[in-house]
Order: C-alpha cells, then sequence, then structure tokens
C-alpha cells in the first residue's frame, strides 16, 4: 500500500475551514505515517506547517475556481506511472485500513449515489458541443437510458485508480481547454455526473463497446447510506468523527463530514 497516494482537494476561507484538512491529514498519518499526499489547494488561504513532513507537498490551483475538475491536468503531470492514488476532499476522513484490492482498480469511486440524476439535458448537450469522443451514440444512451443501471453518480466527486485512466478522462474533457465548463463552486454537482458518465464510457469502449454489468466499484457504498448523511455537524474534531462512526456502526473506510464553511 504504500505506492498509494492520496491527494486532498482543499478550499478554505478561514481557520475552522483550516481545521478540516488538519484533521484530515491527521486521519491518513494515523494509519499511513510514510505514504505520499499531495494536498492541492483551491483557495488562497495558509496552510499550517507543522502538519507538513517530508512525504507531503502542496500545491495551488486557486487561479481558476474549478475546485475538483479543475486539479485533474495537473494530478495527470504529478503521478508517477506506476502511481495509486485516491483523491479526497478535506472533509473527508480516513478511518479505517484500506483494502489491498482497491490497488488492482483502474477507477473507483469512495461514494456512489442513484438518488438523483439531477443532469439537465442542456448541460448534457453543453459537453458534447465541448469533447470529440469516437462514440456520440453511446455516450447519449448513457445518458438517457443507463442511469442507476449501468452506471451510478460519483460523490464528491471523490474517488481512485490508477493514472492511466485518469487521463482518459481527462484528456476526453479536455479540461485545460474547457475550464470554463467546470469553473465554479456550483459546478461540483454536475462534475458528479459528468465523471462518472465519461468514466462509464471508457469502460464501454474498452470492453468492446459493450455496456459492463458490473457498474464502478463504490468504496464505501451509497453516501445516502452514512450516518448522518448531508447533516451539518458543529464539531470537527478526529475523535468526534471517529466515535460518531463507532455509534452508528459505521464500518466503511472514509467518513464525509458536512461542515457550513464560510
Amino acid at each position: 500500500m504504500n505506492k498509494l497516494v492520496f491527494i486532498v482537494i482543499h478550499h478554505s476561507s478561514c481557520e475552522k475551514d483550516t481545521n478540516l484538512l488538519i484533521n484530515n491529514i491527521l486521519s491518513i498519518r494515523d494509519i499511513y505515517p510514510n505514504n505520499k499526499i499531495i494536498i492541492i489547494k483551491t483557495s488562497t488561504s495558509d496552510i499550517p506547517f507543522y502538519i507538513v513532513d517530508k512525504n507531503i507537498s502542496i500545491f495551488n490551483k486557486s487561479d481558476d475556481l474549478t475546485f475538483v475538475m479543475g486539479t485533474l491536468p495537473l494530478i495527470c503531470t504529478l503521478l508517477d506511472e506506476n502511481d495509486k492514488y485516491i483523491l479526497i476532499h478535506d472533509s473527508m476522513y480516513l478511518i479505517n485500513k484500506l483494502p489491498d484490492t482497491i490497488l488492482q482498480n483502474e477507477i473507483y469511486f469512495l461514494w456512489h449515489f442513484i438518488e438523483y440524476f439531477d443532469f439537465p439535458e442542456e448541460d448534457f448537450n453543453s459537453l458534447l458541443s465541448i469533447i470529440d469522443i469516437e462514440y456520440p451514440d453511446i455516450l447519449k444512451d448513457l445518458y438517457y437510458n443507463r442511469f442507476s443501471t449501468i452506471w451510478r453518480g460519483c460523490f464528491g466527486p471523490a474517488f481512485g485508480g490508477d493514472i492511466h485512466f485518469l487521463k482518459k478522462v481527462n484528456n476526453i474533457l479536455n479540461i485545460e481547454k474547457n475550464m470554463e465548463y467546470f469553473r465554479g463552486r456550483g459546478k461540483l454537482m454536475l462534475s458528479e455526473r459528468i465523471f462518472p458518465l465519461i468514466a462509464e464510457y471508457i469502460r464501454t469502449i474498452e470492453n468492446n463497446t459493450q455496456y459492463n454489468i458490473i457498474p464502478v466499484d463504490s468504496l464505501n457504498n451509497n453516501i445516502y447510506k452514512q450516518p448522518r448523511a448531508f447533516n451539518k455537524e458543529e464539531s470537527i474534531a478526529l475523535k468526534n468523527i471517529k466515535s460518531t462512526a463507532i455509534i452508528n456502526n459505521y464500518n466503511k473506510y472514509f467518513y464525509k463530514l458536512w461542515f457550513l464553511r464560510n
């Protein structure tokens, strides 16, 4: 598991937001003391020097305002060819050791959802206008007919896998050229649909244009099944997060904390 690189997307406008990151790093270091961690800032706030060790690096992407999706081109340049990565938000806390099986997956989600499609047709048509794909009819069929059966939403979006698959997603979306399409925090929900849709398109093409019977694996299952999902928490102390998970018999790997940011 030493080759697993943790990528943490961090957005902060005040000390409370920064505490999210501090506890996030502590949660990783509690289980994986030596693994490489890449922190990508999507804001201009400072990061406390005392949480940074020799295996932690920090990069700034606050200039493009695209949050998660806007970091993908940078991530593709930071990872080595043999690296396995897992991309999380600063409000997603590691509470259990990860299964070794994830190192075999080219792509997996931290959480999935099937409850809400929320992908307007106008946004889908805009997506078609900015990408160049060989089989647009397959993408259209996935969009119109296959949600929840063949592909599922990727909450966050937060996901992991290998660099080769991530580059394929990035190449199709051509994010550096189409950065405006992903700009603004409001586009996060749209990205939770776009990323898994493109991922499933790639999997279908690589399966000789045949749909995969089994959807992309989800490490922590459905986000709506997590205790206190979508409820704002007052405390962000790591010990409280672990206690909450234990009390609610939540035995997954990550716990997502909802916290009102300024």
